[in-house]
């Protein structure tokens, strides 16, 4: 009868855990790390600090939006950057047609990794990269645990976006404030 309950119990912890309705904590000598398992139908709505560009290209602007996430908040935030602002007073700081493979957050940096179309349909100058840099580095390093982010094409780290950054190393938002006027 035991045993019974012993497995009943064991069978019950599974199947939650594998629907999502419980979350697993894994806890090491260094470190703690929670790990959700999703459930689709569980997405909830979230409110996301979004920065875009102003229209003279120089300032970064808030723009907050409320949005279905599920357990990739970093990877909604870069989505809803290539989608651009909503409002009609801000510019776009990534090309239409940019494409996002996926982001993985190791100890605190966002490593973003992006298809080649990032590169081959950017506007180009100065200003619109650090556009596009500052951007995406603000936004994402409005999560708390996300410290600085390094940007990848094609899972390969590159020298710059446009010529005029160097991008090779990950990216705090203090450091990329410097680039703005």
């Amino acid at each position: 009868m035991k045993k019974n309950i012993f497995f009943s119990a064991i069978f019950l912890i599974t199947v939650l855990a594998v629907t999502g309705i419980i979350a697993i904590t894994i806890t090491t000598s260094e470190n703690s790390h929670e790990f959700i398992i999703p459930d689709q139908q569980n997405d909830s709505i979230k409110s996301l600090s979004l920065y875009f560009a102003n229209n003279e290209a120089d300032q970064m602007v808030l723009e907050k939006r409320k949005v279905k996430v599920g357990n990739r908040i970093e990877e909604v935030i870069v989505e809803e950057l290539i989608k651009g602002p909503n409002s009609s007073e801000l510019y776009p700081t990534f090309p239409k047609g940019a494409e996002l493979y996926g982001v993985e957050v190791i100890e605190g940096i966002a490593f973003v990794n992006f298809k080649e179309s990032l590169l081959s349909l950017h506007w180009g100058g100065a200003s619109r990269e650090i556009m596009t840099i500052c951007s995406l580095v603000f936004s994402l390093t409005e999560i708390e645990y996300i410290e600085s982010v390094q940007i990848l094409i094609e899972s390969e780290r590159v020298e710059t976006l446009a010529g005029s950054f160097d991008i090779h190393e990950p990216l705090k938002s203090e450091d990329v404030k410097t680039y703005l006027r």
